[in-house]
C-alpha cells in the first residue's frame, strides 16, 4: 500500500468514529482528509487499537457503531488499511521519550513508523511535538 507517493494519514479513535457518525464535531482539516482518502488521493492507516478501542466503547455501551460494515468498507478499499499491532510499533513504544496514555503512544508510534499525519484533536499527541496532526 505504501508504494504510491500518496500522503498518509493515520486515524485516532475519535477522528474515525466521528468520520463514520458525520459528526460536526470532527474538525476542518480531518474532514478534508477523510474526503482525500475517500476520493483515493490519500492512504489511511487504521491502527489495530483503534479498532479495539471502538469495540470496547460499543460493548460499554458508549457508543453505536457498525464494525462489521466498516471491515467490510476497509476490505473493498484499495488505499485503506488497519495496521496491525507489530514488533515495530511495539519497539517505537519502548524507545518513545514522551510518556502518553498506551494508546495514543501506539497510534503516535504508527504516524512515526509510517512518516504519516495524525488526524486527531487529542491534546496530549498534539502538544507531544512527536508527529504532525491536522485537525
Amino acid at each position: 500500500m505504501h508504494s504510491s507517493n500518496l500522503p498518509i494519514y493515520i486515524t485516532d479513535t475519535h477522528s474515525l468514529i466521528w468520520y463514520l457518525l458525520n459528526s460536526s464535531k470532527l474538525g476542518f482539516e480531518a474532514n478534508k482528509a477523510f474526503e482525500e482518502i475517500e476520493a483515493g488521493n490519500a492512504q489511511l492507516i487504521i491502527p489495530a487499537i483503534v479498532i479495539a478501542e471502538i469495540i470496547y466503547l460499543i460493548k460499554r455501551g458508549k457508543i453505536e457503531a457498525d464494525v462489521n460494515g466498516l471491515n467490510q468498507k476497509i476490505q473493498k478499499s484499495n488505499n485503506v488499511q488497519i495496521s496491525p499491532l507489530d514488533m515495530d510499533v511495539l519497539l517505537c513504544l519502548k524507545n518513545q521519550k514522551t510518556i502518553l496514555e498506551m494508546h495514543d503512544s501506539l497510534i503516535v508510534c504508527e504516524a512515526s513508523i509510517n512518516n504519516a499525519k495524525i488526524i486527531t484533536n487529542d491534546k496530549e499527541i498534539t502538544n507531544s511535538g512527536l508527529v504532525t496532526v491536522i485537525w
